[in-house]
């Protein structure tokens, strides 16, 4: 497997004719919430593992399987599918400001010396931290790597100075990552 890494940048964020110094600070607010709630998953016993790539923050975790509203099944409930084993989360951040980053697109690869699975990850609206995610199989294993590939999203931020973000692709390796494996049961 080829170890691949996006350098991290810092973003300018400056009061603008689009957004004042106290919007900035508003925003800041609202990504320390999402932050905050990162924590609350890790308290909760999922560890969450940060990195800075491009202009975002990527964090990720995985609980137990646990179904959804998701693709395919409009609004209905599903339960995780028989054979699933764990949920993979995204959760990816502005790296100044840590608000989420709705709309991209979000890749997952898994490893266990060979490639298990490649999937694209959809949007879920979680109680706790909005995500991108699937519930999936996996081998009776404890550690995988992961990759995560995201995609330049189809949109700017509405700032003209500030708003240059997320024009390139990121990937970033964690190597070894500890999988929780299981079902919620409801």
């Amino acid at each position: 497997m080829e170890i691949l890494n996006t350098t991290a940048t810092t973003p300018v964020t400056e009061p603008t004719s689009s957004v004042t110094a106290d919007q900035l600070q508003l925003a800041q607010v609202v990504g320390h919430a999402v932050r905050a709630a990162l924590d609350t998953i890790e308290a909760r016993g999922y560890p969450v593992r940060l990195r800075h790539a491009g202009d975002y923050v990527i964090a990720f975790y995985t609980t137990p399987a646990q179904g959804g509203y998701g693709p395919g099944h409009g609004l209905r409930w599903y339960d995780a599918a028989p054979d699933a084993t764990t949920h993979f989360a995204v959760v990816v951040l502005d790296a100044v400001d840590s608000r989420f980053v709705p709309g991209l697109d979000v890749e997952l690869e898994v490893w266990w010396g060979d490639r298990l699975m490649t999937t694209r990850l959809p949007f879920e609206w979680d109680p706790v931290a909005h995500h991108y995610g699937i519930d999936a199989a996996l081998p009776d294993a404890r550690r995988f790597s992961v990759v995560i590939r995201i995609e330049p999203p189809t949109f700017l931020r509405h700032d003209q100075v500030n708003g240059l973000r997320y024009t390139k692709s990121v990937v970033v390796t964690l190597p070894a990552v500890e999988i929780v494996q299981g079902r919620w049961s409801r």
